[in-house]
């Protein structure tokens, strides 16, 4: 028993810690959501322009808003309670699901859906930075290992489990449906993160209003610190050159792999639902065993391998014919992502002092939503000049040669050692 405890992720955050279970409950929900909104959007747009370069470019509306919130949220989250920040933030969020659940409901045209697109991109980018930021604050310095093999459950949990769902609600109930579920999942996250208890200002918080000087301190603070520089840059050179999401909805409609004659019969949104879930399953497995990461010391080389990892994977997976080894790569994928995303989030929340926390979060933010949102873009055209498969193939060259040279010129990431460690799963 005890073997397989040193497997499994420290419950300590969750059963002592009744602050971070609150969260984790409420953000599993609304993440929930989140990725079924996630499935409907990009099927929608498909449906509506026939197009993968548009649904790529739903990723683009998303990420300028959602990038320039994040800086403007930042100092502001640096110096306020970041709890009562985050009510507001869920609850625009949740407004935002109900305007697409009217546009769907009214079938109105594209630039509906990417108008509220790039304002859900706005609200989340004012919301991550402080959400990022609590996280630290609701348990030891000592479990930051065991919250984030936590938290990067609870996302893919959402992950695989969303996708899965939107598949089936999409091919039964349709577009309105899929969106008001997310807008229900906002209002039960509401009521978790109102049970918190506490006060959660910065540590030497300041006052007045933000100063241009404040924005300047996080850049440069990111800048500098080469660690944290390496932990950005190889997430966006594995995600801007191969991540795939951009590409389902026509791999989905245009049979890009074949299914076995008992499952011939599956309806493109199923498999869409699918391609989507299977990133999350292979992540959830890494993350249900993670237990030895709380006490892995190396944890640049971890991101290394884990960024190189994913896009291998995703090379390999499009060059395969059937459906079911598609899944089976992209759930590899899926697996070393989140390797990748559980030393990253130790990296950051063990090396930032809390004051600059939520202005270094929106620089993480920008990281890790960058990479996805501009590899959208980007496969997107790609694949109507090269094809899918040539696309992916191409793109995970490029992915493994920009990151070795990363590692190769910033040394220290590479070398880093964890601050804090867990020697014990109870």
């Amino acid at each position: 028993m005890k073997r397989i405890k040193k497997w499994l992720p420290d419950a300590r955050p969750l059963v002592d810690h009744p602050n971070y279970r609150r969260v984790f409950i409420g953000q599993w929900v609304s993440s929930l959501g989140s990725s079924i909104t996630m499935v409907a959007l990009g099927f929608q747009v498909y449906e509506l322009t026939g197009s993968s370069f548009w649904v790529g470019l739903l990723g683009g509306f998303r990420l300028v808003p959602l990038t320039v919130a994040g800086f403007v949220a930042a100092p502001i989250a640096d110096r306020v309670d970041r709890r009562r920040y985050l009510l507001w933030m869920e609850g625009c969020l949740g407004l935002i699901s109900l305007g697409l659940y009217f546009v769907a409901e009214n079938r109105m045209g594209v630039s509906w859906v990417l108008a509220l697109a790039a304002a859900s991109g706005w609200f989340d980018g004012m919301h991550r930075p402080a959400f990022d930021a609590l996280m630290p604050r609701l348990v030891p310095k000592d479990l930051l290992g065991a919250v984030a093999s936590w938290n990067g459950l609870r996302g893919t949990v959402a992950l695989l489990i969303g996708p899965a769902i939107a598949g089936v609600i999409l091919a039964t109930f349709g577009l309105s449906v899929s969106y008001l579920i997310d807008a229900a999942s906002f209002v039960i996250g509401l009521f978790f993160l109102f049970r918190v208890q506490g006060s959660f200002r910065a540590e030497g918080a300041s006052v007045g209003r933000p100063k241009i000087s404040e924005w300047i301190e996080g850049f440069h603070y990111a800048r500098k610190d080469r660690v944290l520089l390496g932990s950005y840059l190889v997430d966006i050179a594995s995600m801007i050159f191969t991540f795939p999401h951009a590409l389902f909805p026509e791999m989905a409609k245009n049979g890009i792999f074949t299914l076995p004659a008992t499952w011939a019969g599956a309806s493109s949104e199923k498999v869409l639902g699918w391609y989507y879930a299977a990133t999350g399953f292979g992540a959830m497995c890494v993350s249900i065993f993670s237990g030895w990461a709380s006490r892995a010391r190396f944890h640049g080389r971890a991101v290394v391998i884990g960024a190189i990892g994913w896009s291998v994977a995703i090379g390999i997976m499009a060059q395969v014919d059937s459906v079911f080894s598609a899944l089976f790569f992209l759930a590899v994928a899926g697996g070393y992502d989140m390797v990748s995303g559980i030393f990253r989030s130790r990296i950051w929340n063990e090396t930032i002092p809390d004051r600059i926390r939520s202005r270094l979060a929106a620089v993480e933010m920008a990281s890790y939503m960058s990479g996805p949102l501009l590899g959208g873009t980007l496969l997107g055209a790609m694949s109507g000049t090269y094809g899918i498969r040539t696309t992916f193939g191409m793109g995970a060259l490029v992915s493994v040669a920009v990151i070795v040279g990363l590692t190769i010129w910033l040394r220290p990431f590479w070398n880093y050692r964890a601050a804090y460690s867990s020697s014990t799963n109870d």
